[in-house]
């Protein structure tokens, strides 16, 4: 084996030394290396062995997480469920039906005898109710009705119907609609379609599928967003109403001047109809005009006056037990 560290002239017996020393050498070396390769090679299967554990860990932790979520979400949605009876869930299916029935010619001005004489508006408004209002193109589809419910709250109109102003002038629509914004109080019993629109799903077969479906911690997160906004104790009571108040604004002639708010001279529909019953037990239309309050009335309050004065017209319609039917258009 040559080697630059002999050479021809050096002593034979110290060069056979040299190259003997250098043959060893060698022999040490690959040794070494043979160590080190195996000592390599168990760390990186240690290694291997290790983070495959670790994986594992990490994936039956997350695999608990997702069961926890999904327990957590079903639990919740079957208290809720238990809630309701199999009628209650048929609320919303019901109610849509009629309200998508509201457009068109208008059948004339109703009055059922439970809704006549004095006093027999309030004993019906302690009923729960849903309520309702909107333009009359709110009414022509699943999606535009859910649009309406959800611009739809217990506005001026059904405050002044639960709890009407003591006279019939502009001072007292207005001091009960400030007494109305200042405590910001939910109409008793009155309940809104959009409560019963958003919250009624998640109370039902295909929402639950959902959840168990799900594979991904994400999936449940936004479900239990949903859910958690929701105000499901909202839309139990709503299921559980069987009677709706609903009030569809008719568009008014082209011509009509808006006020700053955008009320106008228009008709207006209102209907409170059992759903038992399937029948309205009230069904007026009214003319409503803002030019009747004063200019700085209707600078500020112009919808909430013409509503305010319309609840009135219905009770008075109630009262009297007899009704002004207008002609159907």
């Amino acid at each position: 084996m040559g080697t630059f560290l002999t050479n021809p002239r050096m002593n034979r017996a110290l060069a056979e030394r040299v190259r003997a020393s250098l043959r060893t050498g060698r022999s040490r070396g690959a040794r070494v290396d043979k160590r080190l390769t195996a000592a390599l090679r168990l760390v990186s299967l240690v290694g291997i062995v290790g983070a495959l554990i670790a994986l594992s860990v990490l994936r039956k932790h997350a695999d608990d997480q997702l069961e926890h979520a999904r327990a957590a979400l079903l639990d919740t949605a079957t208290k809720k469920r238990a809630q309701l009876s199999s009628d209650d869930l048929q609320t919303l299916d019901r109610l849509t039906t009629v309200l998508l029935h509201a457009p068109g010619p208008y059948e004339g001005d109703k009055l059922a005898n439970e809704a006549r004489g004095a006093g027999a508006l309030s004993a019906l408004l302690e009923r729960p109710m849903i309520y309702v209002r909107g333009p009359e193109e709110a009414f022509r589809s699943d999606e535009t009705l859910r649009r309406a419910a959800l611009l739809s709250y217990a506005d001026a109109f059904v405050r002044c119907l639960v709890d009407p102003p003591r006279t019939r002038t502009e001072k007292a629509y207005l001091e009960r609609i400030r007494q109305a914004s200042e405590t910001d109080a939910p109409a008793a019993r009155v309940h809104r379609l959009y409560d019963l629109v958003a919250g009624l799903p998640l109370l039902q077969t295909p929402w639950r599928d959902k959840v168990k479906a799900a594979t991904e911690l994400r999936e449940l997160t936004s479900l239990d967003s949903e859910l958690h906004m929701a105000k499901l104790d909202e839309t139990i009571a709503a299921a559980r109403a069987r009677l709706v108040l609903f009030v569809m604004d008719e568009s008014s002639a082209p011509t009509g001047l808006s006020e700053l708010d955008g009320e106008r001279a228009h008709d207006v529909r209102v209907t409170l109809f059992d759903l038992e019953q399937h029948a309205p037990l009230l069904r007026l239309r009214r003319h409503v005009d803002p030019a009747a309050f004063s200019d700085r009335g209707r600078a500020s309050r112009a919808t909430a006056l013409d509503a305010c004065a319309l609840s009135l017209d219905v009770r008075d319609a109630t009262t009297k037990g007899d009704t002004t039917t207008e002609a159907a258009r």
